[in-house]
Parts: structure tokens; C-alpha cells; sequence
């Protein structure tokens, strides 16, 4: 019986020595981080979060490290920065940076179990921001931005599926955000520039 033990507990150890590790957790890439930078209109540029997370169901931002006001942050950090040629200050704030699971109706029927894996909810997020700039021409401009996504998370899906879901939902609200977040930008040179004219007259 001891030779029996001890072929089992060999056994044993040469399964968990050639297991493959585990694979690593799917993370947001946040495409925008390789993007040359922008020099901004503004001598200061500063970001405040507004967005208190509930931390509890239905939201799930919480359970993830990169949450969607971390993304308008990073933003903020690697792509934008003031300049002494230029005065004002610029704040970008974020209202909203939610992402919330949705339970989806499914098909119970036999059929439906049998041919394909279902839908079973569906991670929606939501990013709101506004940018404020206060300089010598322009005294309280202000622009306001929302970017929406989602992503769905099948049934039976591992932990491994439902982080790449939620990380798939981010780099598309990033991606969004970034896209407008330049086209706030243009907007506030051009009001810039309109009230300079206006002073010069």
C-alpha cells in the first residue's frame, strides 16, 4: 500500500508541475497612452473627480483596477500638457464613470441550451466630463462631453471572459473620449481666438 501512496503522490506532483499558469488578466489598453502629446491652450491643466461610486450591484467599476475615471486621469497625465506660451487655467472634470451589469433575458428553452452559449448580461458604461477653461479672454468657457459603450458577457463565461468583457468596454470609452476630448479642444482655441479678434476691434 505504501508503493501505491507513493506512485499516487508522484503522479500527483508531476500534474501539478506540468499545469500551465493561469492566463494573465485581460487589462484596458488604453490606445491613446501611444498617441503623440497635446500642447493645451492653458498654462495650468488640472483634473477633479466629481463621481462618487456607489461601490455596490449593479455597478462593477469597483471591482476592477482601471475605471473609467481612471481613464479621463491618465488622459490628463500622458496626453495633454500646459505650456508657458499660453495663459489660463484648463480643468477637466469628471460628472459621471459609471459601468453598471445588466441581466439579459435569456432562452431557456432545450434548443437554445443545446446549440449555443447565451448572452447573459451586458456591462454598460457611461463617461461624462466637462472642461472649464478661465483665462485673460475668455473669463468661463465651458464644454461638456459624454461617451457610452457597452459589452456583452456570455454564460458561463470565467473570470478570465468577464475581465475581458469589462476591459473591451473601457479602450471603446476611451477611445471616445479621447476622439472628443480633441475635438473639445479645437473648439476652445477657436473661442479663443474669436475673442481675441473681438478685443483687437
Amino acid at each position: 500500500s505504501r508503493l501505491i501512496s507513493a506512485a499516487l503522490f508522484a503522479s500527483a506532483l508531476a500534474a501539478c508541475q506540468s499545469a500551465p499558469p493561469p492566463p494573465p488578466k485581460p487589462e484596458p489598453r488604453l490606445a491613446f497612452v501611444q498617441k503623440p502629446v497635446i500642447i493645451a491652450p492653458a498654462s495650468e491643466v488640472s483634473f477633479k473627480d466629481e463621481y462618487v461610486p456607489p461601490m455596490v450591484a449593479p455597478n462593477v467599476e469597483q471591482e476592477h483596477d482601471i475605471r473609467p475615471a481612471g481613464v479621463v486621469q491618465t488622459w490628463v497625465d500622458k496626453r495633454i500638457r500646459s505650456t508657458s506660451a499660453a495663459h489660463g487655467d484648463l480643468t477637466i472634470e469628471v460628472l459621471e464613470a459609471s459601468v453598471v451589469e445588466q441581466p439579459l433575458k435569456m432562452d431557456n428553452s432545450l434548443k437554445a441550451r443545446i446549440t449555443k452559449r447565451q448572452e447573459e448580461s451586458k456591462l454598460v458604461g457611461k463617461l461624462r466630463w466637462r472642461i472649464t477653461y478661465k483665462g485673460p479672454i475668455l473669463e468661463n468657457w465651458t464644454s461638456e462631453g459624454e461617451a457610452e459603450g457597452s459589452s456583452t458577457v456570455l454564460e458561463q463565461s470565467s473570470p478570465n471572459d468577464r475581465d475581458q468583457a469589462y476591459a473591451d468596454l473601457i479602450d471603446g470609452l476611451a477611445q471616445t473620449f479621447d476622439l472628443r476630448k480633441e475635438q473639445q479642444l479645437v473648439k476652445l482655441r477657436v473661442a479663443q481666438s474669436d475673442a481675441a479678434d473681438a478685443m483687437g476691434h
